[in-house]
């Protein structure tokens, strides 16, 4: 135990997500764009990003969210987000409409499934919030 007590001291954050998926257990990660929403219909007022995390590991999330207007962002978000649940409904500060939302762009995670990690708007219908 000391030495998970030294990282989580050189990190300055609690790690007992990081130690339950990796270490104590043989958990699976799979985190997914399920929906993309506009709030009152309008892209300029914003939109809401909603995500799952499908099994039982947790890790932070990275977004890459690609805008009509060509804009382009990448949102990093902590492990943490996913304490109250496995559904997390996101809110971003859209002008436009947006292109496509995709999980983990750099292929950095170890993702069980990545067939859900990509939300286009050429393929998706896109709900008013």
């Amino acid at each position: 135990m000391g030495f998970f007590r030294t990282m989580e001291n050189a990190a300055g954050e609690d790690l007992g997500w990081f130690w339950r998926g990796w270490i104590f257990s043989n958990w699976k990660l799979d985190q997914g764009v399920k929906e993309v929403r506009y709030v009152q219909n309008d892209p300029a007022k914003g939109s809401i990003i909603t995500l799952e995390n499908r099994e039982e590991m947790v890790m932070p999330v990275v977004l890459a969210i690609g805008q009509e207007n060509r804009a382009s962002d990448t949102l990093v978000l902590p492990a943490e987000i996913w304490q109250r649940g496995a559904v997390k409904h996101i809110a971003f500060r859209s002008v436009s409409k947006i292109r496509s939302v995709v999980v983990d762009p750099r292929h950095e995670f170890p993702d069980v499934d990545s067939t859900n990690n990509v939300w286009r708007a050429d393929t998706t219908a896109i709900k008013p919030y």
